[in-house]
């Protein structure tokens, strides 16, 4: 009821495309788990004008929540050639603990672009 209204609103926002922005990415520090989710749904909807949501979502490849961290992935990976200021933080997840997070930042770093990719990996 109140979530199924908050996601369609979301929805809606992300039809704004980037003047939506400031909203979306409210949603997307929210606490509420579902709210969040949404949010990042959005961002891969808007490709590169999502590229503001772009230090959280990188972020958010380490998230304890596998859904938001999955939906971060898809976004960054929508996000193209504006990945490029968040290759040096990718890197470094390529050195994680988690195998998870290794293997969300090698497919990230893949849709960044062979030139930028290649300027990390050994």
């Amino acid at each position: 009821c109140k979530q199924k209204r908050a996601t369609q609103a979301l929805t809606q926002l992300g039809q704004l495309g980037q003047a939506a922005m400031p909203w979306l990415l409210k949603a997307f520090a929210c606490q509420d788990s579902a709210l969040r989710k949404n949010a990042v749904r959005v961002f891969s909807a808007l490709g590169p004008a999502a590229a503001p949501a772009l230090p959280k979502l990188v972020h958010d490849l380490t998230d304890a929540d596998e859904e938001i961290r999955s939906a971060s992935m898809a976004a960054l990976c929508s996000l193209g050639h504006v990945l490029k200021p968040a290759v040096p933080r990718l890197a470094c997840l390529l050195t994680d603990s988690s195998s998870d997070a290794r293997l969300r930042a090698a497919r990230v770093l893949s849709a960044a672009g062979e030139a930028d990719a290649c300027a990390v990996v050994p």
